[in-house]
C-alpha cells in the first residue's frame, strides 16, 4: 500500500483544528509550519518523507515528538521551542540544517543513526537532559553542546 500524500496546509490543519496527532509513514509536500503554536500531546511523523523544511520553532509541544525515520528534504527548525517530553530522531534523514538555537527540551534527545547534511546548531536554553547518539555523531554532538550528558550507543 502506498503512503498517503498530504499537502502541508492539510497537515496543520489537522493538526490545529481536528487533533490530529499521527502523520507517520505519510508523504508530506511542501515546508510544513508550526510554530508559535501550542499543542497537546504527542506529535507523530515516524517514517514520514517531508518535501521541504519542518518548521517548528517557538513551538510549545506539552509531549514528545516522534521523527524517526523521518526524511527532511529542507532543514529542521527547532529554534525557541519547548518541548516538554522526547525528542526521538533515530535514523532520521535531514538534508539540511538542523537548529536547536535557543530550545528548551526537557527529556531526552535521540540521535542514534541520524545523517544530517547541512549543520547541526544546539545552542540550547535548557536541557536536554541526556542525549544519546551513535558513535559516529558523539564528537560532533559534544563539540556543540558540551555540557550536555551524552550516552554512546550502538545501534
Amino acid at each position: 500500500m502506498a503512503a498517503p500524500v498530504l499537502l502541508a496546509e492539510k497537515v496543520k490543519e489537522e493538526i490545529l483544528t481536528v487533533g490530529r496527532r499521527d502523520f507517520s509513514k505519510t508523504i508530506i509536500q511542501d515546508n510544513l509550519y508550526l510554530g508559535r503554536k501550542i499543542i497537546e500531546g504527542n506529535l507523530y511523523f515516524s517514517e514520514t518523507t517531508l518535501k521541504g523544511d519542518l518548521y517548528l520553532e517557538s513551538l510549545t509541544l506539552k509531549g514528545s515528538l516522534y521523527l524517526e525515520g523521518i526524511i527532511i528534504e529542507g532543514d529542521l527548525y527547532l529554534e525557541e521551542s519547548i518541548i516538554s517530553g522526547h525528542l526521538f530522531l533515530e535514523g532520521a534523514i535531514v538534508k539540511g540544517n538542523l537548529r536547536f538555537n535557543n530550545a528548551v527540551l526537557q527529556g531526552t534527545l535521540y540521535l542514534q543513526g541520524i545523517s544530517i547534511k547541512g549543520y547541526l546548531f544546539m545552542n540550547t536554553k535548557d536541557g536536554p537532559a541526556l542525549i544519546v547518539v551513535s558513535p559516529e555523531m558523539a564528537p560532533l554532538v559534544h563539540w556543540a553542546v558540551p555540557h550536555t550528558p551524552i550516552l554512546v550507543v550502538k545501534r
